[in-house]
């Protein structure tokens, strides 16, 4: 009697005794690169290189072939992640990414023709994007091998929530600098606050080291759809599609379609609101940390509601309230684009709703792959970013001939259209995260589990620091 209750008890069977060591040092990588990217990436980075080239097109053609890069290495790394190791990979590209750091802030810091520099920075780009392709996706796998099926939108919320207050602190040390320097765009104004940020993307990428294989979980953070099968659950379908085989494809499939659309403004935003805005540095970087304080408020609040109606539904209620916050600032133009609280306003809102579910769907990728193929299919979110970039060259070239108002009209119609895979989603994703329970091969380790739980210690003998101390393998 006492073992068949015992099989019931799965849920508290699968939390790790203590947390991995691989989680603490990927959130304090995602809070420093957070401070090093909002503060030079984001904000100041196009306005640098527009204040060097005076013309959109070449900044299209920079942010297209930092995506170049990524995309080409994206998916080859991932695959030789998956059969060599992810610490291997983030220590390449963040050899990589250290040294295209250090040429940069030599570069921008020396007085040299304004194009030799594009083109020196061009090339740095470029090697970011390689950096990102090689160590990024290998990064994030690590983590999510750290961490139990069943808690990934939990974790993946707070990896936003840590990364938006590293954001915040971004703006306001860019603020500080530009009062103190001058509050112009110019090359000179803004080449220490770019610097400071590059010198923290530099000291995250010496952080990722310091991951290790050894600390993440064993069965604990396999593919749910296993557990689901051990349950005697069947898999579910709508129309061609079935929950065992293709909801990682129609995440990725959905991420794709949002880069490619989001890719024609979200680099030009800076200038949107520096030549139609006519908001100064100082005034852009408050807009950017509001930017940030909403997202992380608004990620939090849909992780919530996605707690009671489930991740999927969730999606769909924040994109749908994005979409339409972006097709209210495209029609603005003829009723308040020269107000500009309520461009900020609208803005701010919809860049939160747009993006506070990316745990969401992280999440749902990581817990329908397998560990064995995980770091390829998270690897996928580059070709996300290849599409994105990809596109920043088509927006750079539409700003020039149609305006803003309709490459706005164009990216919020493509995101429109992102939201098709998510309705097959729907049918497919259950509304509650499933744990994976450890198996229970005696009556004899049930009934240990049973007095550990209940604060009785049968063997502690052991407190060294390994795989053993995060779950009971079969």
């Amino acid at each position: 009697a006492i073992g068949c209750e015992l099989l019931d008890m799965e849920t508290t069977l699968h939390a790790p005794s203590r947390t991995s060591p691989n989680v603490w040092l990927y959130l304090a990588v995602r809070f420093i690169q957070g401070i090093g990217l909002n503060i030079s990436s984001t904000t100041l980075l196009t306005p640098f290189l527009f204040a060097l080239t005076k013309d959109v097109a070449w900044i299209g053609y920079a942010e297209g072939a930092q995506g170049v890069a990524r995309g080409v290495v994206a998916i080859p790394a991932g695959l030789l992640a998956d059969r060599f190791g992810s610490v291997l990979l983030i220590r390449v590209g963040t050899s990589l990414l250290t040294l295209s750091v250090i040429v940069m802030l030599v570069l921008v810091n020396l007085t040299l023709d304004p194009i030799l520099v594009y083109y020196v920075l061009l090339g740095c780009l470029i090697c970011f994007g390689i950096a990102n392709g090689t160590a990024q996706a290998s990064l994030f796998t690590i983590f999510s091998n750290s961490i139990p099926t069943g808690t990934r939108s939990s974790w993946m919320t707070w990896d936003r929530i840590i990364f938006f207050c590293g954001s915040m602190s971004g703006p306001v040390v860019a603020i500080t600098i530009l009062r103190i320097h001058g509050n112009q765009w110019d090359v000179s104004a803004l080449t220490l606050p770019l610097s400071i940020g590059l010198v923290c993307i530099a000291i995250s990428a010496i952080i990722s080291f310091f991951v290790q294989e050894q600390w993440t979980l064993s069965v604990e953070s396999d593919n749910v759809q296993e557990e689901l099968r051990k349950r005697g659950k069947k898999a579910k379908k709508c129309f061609c599609f079935n929950s065992d085989t293709h909801i990682p494809y129609l995440v990725v499939f959905r991420d794709i379609l949002g880069g490619l659309a989001s890719g024609m403004t979200i680099k030009f935003f800076p200038l949107f609101f520096e030549q139609i805005v006519k908001l100064d540095p100082v005034s852009l970087q408050v807009n950017y940390l509001c930017s940030t304080i909403a997202l992380a408020i608004i990620t939090y609040a849909v992780k919530l509601l996605a707690d009671k109606i489930g991740r999927v539904p969730s999606i769909l209620i924040s994109t749908y309230l994005g979409i339409s916050l972006g097709w209210t600032l495209a029609f603005g133009k003829y009723y308040f684009w020269d107000v500009s609280w309520a461009v900020c306003l609208i803005w701010v809102l919809r860049t939160a709703f747009m993006n506070c579910t990316v745990p969401l769907s992280k999440s749902i990728l990581n817990d329908y792959t397998n560990k064995e193929s995980r770091n390829t299919w998270n690897s996928f979110e580059s070709i996300s970013s290849f599409g994105w970039s990809g596109s920043a060259v088509l927006g750079g070239w539409m700003l020039d001939k149609l305006g803003y108002e309709w490459v706005f009209i164009i990216t919020f119609g493509l995101q429109l259209v992102m939201t098709i895979p998510v309705w097959i989603l729907l049918f497919l994703v259950p509304g509650k995260e499933t744990a994976v329970a450890v198996d229970i091969p005696s009556a004899g380790e049930q009934i240990e589990t049973f007095f550990d739980n209940s604060g009785t210690t049968l063997d502690n003998s052991d407190d060294s620091f390994s795989s053993r101390d995060f779950t009971r393998k079969r």
